[in-house]
């Protein structure tokens, strides 16, 4: 009978996550807890605090979770801008996401997820990625907490 209701408890319980924090401040976390509309969020930088628009975890193909989305580099219409959603999960361009060894997020064409601006104009951003000397502090990410 234990064994049963533990079983049942692996299947119901929610997959352990971690949180993506940027290492100019890890106090704040990767969001993508508001809804633009039907299966497309906003990805935005908020307090962390464990609620389920900043649990990230790596998945199949190089995909990265946000709550039950994918990151998504997005090209903004009538703009140079893109700018990253969670959209439903597909698996291909824009979607495809590596960690580097010095802690940049890319998705392609030599972009990194980028903190643009300061206070209330921080943008998340996908820009050329920076090469030393040039400091790349707003293009570094931390993984805190479980990211399989």
């Amino acid at each position: 009978m234990l064994r049963m209701a533990l079983f049942f408890l692996a299947l119901t319980a929610p997959a352990v996550a971690g949180e993506l924090r940027p290492l100019s401040d890890n106090q704040m976390c990767l969001d993508g807890g508001t809804e633009m509309q039907p299966g497309i969020n906003r990805i935005t930088l908020a307090a962390c605090n464990t609620s389920d628009g900043q649990n990230v975890r790596r998945g199949e193909r190089r995909t990265i979770y946000v709550g039950d989305l994918c990151l998504q580099a997005v090209s903004v219409t009538g703009s140079d801008k893109i700018e990253i959603a969670a959209m439903r999960c597909h698996g291909r361009d824009g979607q495809i996401w590596i960690m580097t060894r010095d802690g940049r997020l890319t998705s392609g064409q030599k972009l990194c997820l980028t903190v643009t601006g300061d206070g209330a104009s921080r943008e998340l951003l996908m820009t050329p990625c920076k090469e030393k000397p040039d400091d790349m502090t707003d293009q570094k990410w931390a993984i805190h907490g479980k990211f399989d």
